[in-house]
């Protein structure tokens, strides 16, 4: 083989070299726009998963605030109803005493 041959074989070698380099570089850019574009995307979400957590907690909030009033006002109608019964317990006896009094009972 001739020196020029050899050259020959040499530059076709570093061609093939350049040009494998070149599709590698062509990859690496387009994986890197990829991972931009995820990246984007993730931002997105994540910001979306935030926001969603927030009008969770303030849904929860809302929630403990109403079924506070609920409470209230479930004890408030308990008491109302306790005394009811004794005010009606108390008519009760009074008309029992009324009765036996003038004589119906």
């Amino acid at each position: 083989m001739t020196i020029d041959q050899k050259l020959d074989l040499i530059l076709d070698k570093v061609n093939h070299i350049e040009s494998t380099l070149k599709e590698h570089s062509d990859k690496l850019d387009m994986h890197s726009n990829t991972l931009k574009e995820h990246g984007a995307i993730l931002g997105a979400l994540k910001h979306g998963q935030e926001e969603m957590k927030a009008n969770f907690d303030g849904f929860k909030i809302e929630t403990y605030k109403q079924f506070g009033e609920v409470k209230a006002k479930q004890e408030n109608l308990e008491t109302n109803f306790e005394l009811l019964a004794q005010k009606t317990w108390s008519n009760e006896k009074d008309l029992f005493r009324i009765k036996k009094l003038i004589g119906i009972e």
